[in-house]
């Protein structure tokens, strides 16, 4: 009760008059924490509020998937999904689920073959 009280005063006092009338002023909502990263989803009624699409999700957000709208309609548009893969260069010939793209740390996998006597150039898809 008390916090819907408090919205609507805050709202209230950002509403600027107009000649038409009342336009209502954006403003980002308060955060003690902001996530570091590219903002990837962007509410569509309030353009300040942003999620990186890491961590939970803000209030905003789950408000709109409650009320339908889908969370590919709030996606940012240019940005990246920055946990796509790379493209596989080698695989394990004894599990073919294996594989590293070649970037990173070797997986114990491959050590072990490598210390085997195989090259990496065997194991290149």
């Amino acid at each position: 009760m008390f916090m819907i009280r408090a919205n609507e005063i805050v709202s209230r006092r950002n509403e600027k008059k107009t000649s038409e009338g009342r336009k209502v002023m954006l403003v980002p909502l308060k955060s003690e924490k902001r996530p570091k990263g590219e903002p990837m989803y962007r509410d569509p009624d309030n353009p300040f509020n942003t999620w990186t699409g890491i961590g939970k999700r803000p209030a905003w957000l789950t408000a709109k998937l409650d009320a339908g709208i889908s969370l590919e309609a709030m996606k940012m548009q240019g940005v990246a999904n920055p946990r796509e893969h790379r493209q596989v260069k080698y695989r394990d010939p004894r599990n073919a689920e294996n594989t590293w793209s070649g970037t990173g740390r070797r997986p114990t996998w491959l050590k072990e073959l490598l210390d085997s006597g195989l090259s990496l150039d065997d194991l290149k898809i």
